[in-house]
């Protein structure tokens, strides 16, 4: 459950995550029947058939079905749609049945996650048709509507959400109050029934349609939630079942989310500070974990004091909460949330696409269509103390204590406190007449807190729970091989262990190699200034990294800040690589070069272009291969444009050599890679680049192609004579952005393309370039 998108897998999508609501003892959960409360299944919706055909992204089968609005009363209002997917099994002979999955949040879209946990396990894929659907309200179901984006943006972002002064107070609770008004409105009449009683009778109706008398499960997060639910209203109707970070489902929402903002500030004080004290050498944020939270403070005031312009997106201290609660989700996004930090307090000295990137990621921290659901769900769920006056006193002392997400408990109490008062049948999860159920859970997961999970699991007669170490959000699906012996032992050959068992946690990371860091911090504690253009003294400028791999920011891989010979200073130096298709020219100037690149040119006669790319104040020439000929450099060495490497060398001087994976030697200072040229062709400007999987690749080609979940790296060809490249991405996680290699183009031509391995389909399109012959970027990343 998480707001500021992301990390990614199914946790990506997951919504509590910044909240941490507090609330008065819910009332216990009373044993209303709901079993045998809703009406028999009208024949219009039980003998309808599912008309399976090719989802979009071509790996799964997609159909949908028509539910009932309200299953206590079928007959009444019109009736709603919801989406549903298929993996067939693997292996025919070896198939057990179905096993049913959904999204986290309440809000996320469960309709790809088959393909997803297929890939991830052969032996459930083999066993098991996976299916998923969209719940009700969510994505390509009939949706809830609220507020627009802009409004949903305002009530997470606007002032300061630790201001308790009585005019923010006040602002807070009518924004809160402005976005059930604007609900009620737009979806008055849906909204009683975008609740997680209704969506387990539309999960039943599913399963029948499937034909199936029995289904497995496998749910994580608010899916937990779900899944409990399910079991406990059709016992009879469920096999297997595993529940993955659980929300507290035996109690209610305002009792299970009284514990957050606590949980979250455990993850951030007892596990993130702490690793990013360790790597104070690479990410210069403090060398205890006391000075690091300082340095948090310190940033967190001065965007406070003078929000920040990043690309169009006005960061403030709201902006920087929602981000840094997200990003401890994972332990592996701990050097993204250290990025992070050297990207806001040292804007102008990180890349180009880095700032870019991460003003998308920040500008909403929650989507318009999740919180509809999102705040649907949980506030008709289970009842909710509605005195404004109790969550004013009690949000102040918890934002006091617990501040990372204790500050934001108003925004979202206040939404449920003014929700109109849900008619939902309480539903009380025992376990009884339940087979035994497999519960997950990390000691310091920080949204689905394992306190929370350990009253569950004893609330749940039969229940068995694996304690796993460390604090990631979401067990299974992230290459635990503990972990996941437990859960695919269980749901393929009906393991489960006698009692109790527990799983170590994956290591924390060390600093990624590679990705850009903030420089070291002058006396004082103020950043160094890394502009571009910072003079150091010695005719030396300095510069960052432009790295092609990406991750859940977009932030490329960290590397450290770099100097570079002043190109007015007494050499010039550059470096070019033979573009696909002979095409291609020199480097531009202010560019370090070494060595020959000894890339092959792939296939085509004779290299086009080879005229002088002009970039700074140098002109650089390079040799372009013709068939199989492999490429050479050249560079100006003393105003003489000299094709020999072996000359070039010679005015290298002192800079220290060290070698990139097949791209030769590449000059640096102090052994640290430093920005490399594009390639010119014709009469074209050269431009930055960057190293992309130890290949030189121009910016432009790997600029706004990263996403979260996988490792993506952009892949870019430049076309010569003022032709048109082509861009390209990767991702290996969601599939939310896709990989591709377009042709490059000629005569102002540019092409997008992509090769989906993730859940969705690549989107391809083309545009002309500009005179300059840059191929048009991704323009679609979802």
């Amino acid at each position: 459950m998480h707001l500021f998108r992301k990390p990614a897998r199914w946790a990506t999508a997951a919504a509590c995550g910044l909240l941490a609501l507090a609330a008065l003892p819910a009332s216990p959960a009373s044993a209303a029947g709901v079993k045998g409360g809703a009406s028999a299944v009208p024949a219009r919706y039980a003998q309808q058939a599912l008309d399976w055909q090719p989802c979009q992204s071509g790996a799964l089968e997609c159909a949908s079905m028509t539910v009932p609005r309200d299953w206590y009363h079928p007959g009444t209002g019109a009736d709603l749609t919801v989406a549903v997917s298929r993996h067939r099994a693997a292996d025919p002979a070896a198939r057990r049945g179905v096993l049913m999955m959904a999204a986290g949040g309440p809000g996320a879209s469960g309709l790809g996650r088959p393909a997803g946990l297929a890939g991830y396990s052969p032996k459930l894929a083999a066993a098991y048709d996976i299916v998923g659907f969209d719940q009700r309200g969510v994505g390509a179901s009939t949706q809830v509507v609220c507020s627009d984006q802009d409004a949903v943006d305002a009530l997470f972002t606007s002032g300061d959400l630790r201001d308790r002064s009585p005019q923010a107070v006040d602002a807070t609770v009518e924004r809160a109050r402005d976005f059930v008004r604007d609900c009620e409105r737009r979806s008055g009449d849906l909204l009683p029934y975008i609740t997680t009683d209704q969506a387990v009778h539309d999960m039943d109706l599913f399963r029948s349609l499937l034909g199936e008398k029995k289904v497995s499960y496998y749910g994580p997060s608010y899916a937990t939630f779900l899944g409990a639910y399910y079991a406990t209203e059709f016992p009879r109707r469920v096999d297997r079942v595993v529940l993955d970070s659980n929300i507290g489902f035996t109690g209610s929402w305002q009792d299970f989310l009284t514990g957050q903002p606590m949980s979250f500030q455990r993850r951030f004080e007892q596990d993130f500070l702490p690793w990013l004290a360790a790597n104070d050498a690479t990410y210069h944020q403090g060398r205890t974990p006391e000075e690091a939270k300082a340095s948090y403070e310190r940033l967190r005031s001065a965007l406070g004091e003078h929000p920040l312009d990043l690309e169009g997106t006005t960061v403030t201290p709201n902006h920087l909460d929602a981000a840094a609660t997200s990003l401890i989700y994972s332990g592996d996004r701990f050097p993204d949330l250290a990025v992070l930090l050297g990207v806001l307090e040292q804007p102008q000295a990180a890349p180009p696409a880095a700032r870019k990137a991460l003003a998308e990621k920040l500008r909403h921290p929650l989507g318009a269509q999740f919180a509809a659901d999102f705040f649907s769900v949980i506030c008709q769920d289970t009842p909710w103390n509605h005195d404004t006056a109790y969550w004013v006193r009690r949000s102040a002392a918890d934002g006091a204590a617990h501040p990372m997400a204790g500050a934001r408990e108003l925004t979202f109490a206040s939404v449920c406190a003014s929700w109109p008062r849900s008619r939902a049948p309480r539903v009380e999860v025992t376990g009884r007449g339940l087979p035994p159920v497999m519960m997950l859970n990390s000691l310091h997961d920080p949204a689905t807190y394992y306190e929370g999970a350990l009253r569950a699991h004893r609330g749940t007669a039969g229940s068995r729970l694996i304690t796993v170490g460390g604090g990631d959000h979401g067990v299974y699906q992230s290459h635990n091989p503990c972990v996941d012996a437990y859960v695919e032992g269980f749901l393929v050959d009906g393991r489960m262990p006698a009692g109790d068992a527990s799983c170590e946690g994956r290591p924390l990371p060390g600093p990624a190699a590679g990705r850009w860091a903030p420089a070291p911090r002058s006396g004082g504690g103020a950043a160094v200034d890394h502009q571009v253009g910072a003079d150091d003294g010695a005719g030396l400028r300095r510069r960052q990294v432009e790295h092609g791999r990406r991750d859940l920011l977009g932030l490329g891989e960290p590397a450290e800040g770099v100097l570079v010979p002043d190109p007015q200073g007494a050499v010039g130096l550059g470096l070019a690589r033979a573009q696909r298709h002979g095409r291609g020219g020199g480097a531009g100037a202010d560019r370090v070069d070494a060595d020959a690149v000894a890339d092959v040119v792939e296939g085509g006669g004779a290299g086009e272009g080879g005229g002088a790319g002009e970039g700074g104040d140098g002109r650089l020439r390079g040799d372009v291969g013709g068939g199989v000929r492999d490429a050479r450099v050249g560079a100006q060495v003393g105003g003489d444009v000299d094709d020999d490497p072996a000359a070039v060398r010679a005015h290298v001087g002192d800079l220290v050599l060290h070698r990139q994976p097949d791209a030769g030697d590449v000059g640096a200072q102090h052994g640290v890679p430093v920005l490399l040229g594009d390639v010119g062709g014709g009469d074209r400007a050269a431009q930055d680049a960057g190293v992309v999987d130890g290949h030189v690749e121009p910016a432009e080609a790997v600029r706004g192609l990263a996403h979260e979940g996988g490792e993506p790296a952009g892949v870019g060809d430049v076309g010569g004579d003022g032709g048109g490249g082509a861009a390209g991405g990767r991702d290996e996680g969601d599939g939310l952005l896709q990989r591709g290699r377009g042709a490059p183009g000629g005569d102002h031509a540019g092409a997008l393309g992509g090769e989906g391995e993730g859940d969705r389909p690549a989107d391809a399109g083309a545009r002309a370039g500009d005179e300059d012959g840059l191929a048009g970027e991704a323009v679609h990343l979802r």
